[in-house]
């Protein structure tokens, strides 16, 4: 059986709205499908203007390209506006329109696109996230290789600077190491608040190493904990500020601050990859302070602290070539210590360390300031002297030999250390170029001279 609907039905109950406009854009006539769809009557629907019934953007685009082209074209199909219900709600749709007779009405389909508007817009999350994901593992993996290849803090710091720079877009961007004395000192990029707060406020920086947990400050945080801080963003027109914590099995290294001039969301994304960019660059840095603490500690005497016999051959050879290069005279001060083999035997291994501890603090004191100082071995001391010629040797090693013949702390009376101190001079425009171990055993020679002729006493050779 065949059903027929009249003509009318058809038009007044269509799946989609149907309307005709004049050619200024009045709407004559509409099927009850459209009227329905956007909440409204007929009476005020009819001989209102269809870019009335738009938001502002479809009017916009409405009134500079759709209807010029319609006017032009006399048709204009699939176009995706916006129309905004009596409640004020929004209706996505499609609009096919064609000009017809000669007074060039227009006749229009209007299709209810908010499901495809939806989809729309769930493709568009989805490509969003898609290239989010695709940016966190592009910076995890540049930012992975940089912390490998780094051998510095500062390279490190640099690294992550500018993996927080591609990955988060701020617009400034600090990456702060603590120092010995607890104060953050700027490693790379920049502090738009430096000088801005006092040092009394409240730091953002330091809750986050203390909770161990990135801390947000927004200028729209109002009264909170951080007054200062937020004023500080107002005065430099900054939104808002992120601070990373840098730690390292909860031991503190430092934070990555990133400052943004608008407001940011910091959904869970964008805190996993500061946490993993923060977590890459607390493993690196402590792997290169653990790598130069080794390098230390294989180039220095562990109980005095001084420079051991590897490093003194090393500074000794470098301070002969550049004596060579400058034509100016090298010192090499060479120190044994008389009374330390009684103190070591009868007080003791420990006594005898604190003995050495004191000796070389005592030395240290007694040398200028560019003058390197090392443990050759045992009771032996060495200190290498650059631009030292006889006279300002001499002088180095009283002062030395006066310093070490003071009373030791923790030594009971009847016990005494004095020094036996050789000095090698060497002038490069008097003789030829030795080898470091030359001159040190040429130093070491004059110490026992020093020592034979009744110890605590200077003795000098000259290359």
């Amino acid at each position: 059986m065949t059903l027929v609907a009249p003509f009318e039905d058809l038009y007044r109950l269509a799946p989609c709205g149907l309307i005709v406009s004049t050619a200024d854009g009045v709407i004559a006539e509409a099927n009850d499908t459209i009227i329905a769809w956007l909440g409204t009557d007929r009476e005020s629907f009819v001989g209102s203007k269809l870019a009335d019934r738009l938001d502002p953007g479809s009017r916009l685009f409405y009134e500079t390209r759709h209807a010029p082209v319609l006017a032009l074209q006399g048709e204009v199909r699939e176009v995706s506006l916006t129309m905004v219900r009596a409640d004020g709600s929004s209706l996505a749709v499609l609009l096919n329109s064609t000009v017809r007779g000669d007074a060039g009405d227009v006749h229009t389909a209007i299709f209810d696109a908010s499901e495809r508007a939806e989809y729309e817009r769930e493709l568009l999350g989805a490509r969003r996230i898609a290239e989010a994901s695709e940016i966190r593992v592009r910076v995890l993996q540049a930012s992975s290789s940089a912390f490998v290849s780094s051998t510095t803090e500062e390279q490190i710091c640099g690294a992550l600077l500018a993996s927080a720079t591609e990955a988060f877009s701020a617009t400034a961007t600090g990456v702060f190491l603590l120092d010995e004395e607890g104060e953050y000192i700027l490693m790379a990029g920049a502090h738009p608040l430096d000088g801005l707060l006092p040092r009394s406020a409240p730091r953002a920086s330091d809750a986050a190493l203390i909770e161990e947990k990135t801390i947000t400050v927004s200028v729209r945080d109002g009264d909170g904990p951080y007054t200062a801080l937020v004023n500080g963003l107002r005065q430099r027109r900054l939104d808002s500020v992120s601070v990373i914590p840098l730690l390292r099995a909860g031991q503190p290294i430092g934070v990555l601050a990133c400052f943004f001039a608008r407001a940011q969301d910091f959904d869970s994304q964008f805190a996993d990859l500061q946490a993993a960019l923060s977590r890459q660059a607390a493993q690196a840095i402590v792997r290169v302070r653990l790598q130069r603490e080794l390098e230390r500690l294989a180039l220095h005497d562990q109980l005095t602290g001084l420079a051991n016999r590897k490093l003194l051959l090393e500074t000794v050879e470098v301070a002969i070539e550049r004596s060579v290069l400058t034509g100016r005279p090298l010192s090499v001060v060479f120190l044994d210590l008389d009374g330390f083999k009684g103190i070591n035997d009868q007080l003791g291994h420990a006594v005898g360390d604190a003995v050495l501890e004191q000796v070389a603090a005592r030395i240290r004191n007694g040398v200028r300031g560019e003058d390197a100082v090392g443990r050759y071995g045992g009771d032996e001391f060495v200190a290498v002297c650059e631009d030292a010629d006889r006279e300002a040797a001499a002088s180095i090693a009283d002062r030395i030999r006066e310093l070490v013949a003071a009373p030791l702390d923790g030594i009971p009376p009847g016990y005494s250390v004095t020094a036996s101190v050789g000095v090698a001079v060497y002038s490069p425009t008097e003789g030829p170029q030795p080898s470091n171990d030359e001159l040190l055993s040429l130093a070491d020679s004059a110490m026992y001279l020093a020592k034979s002729a009744g110890k605590d006493r200077v003795s000098f050779l000259a290359r």
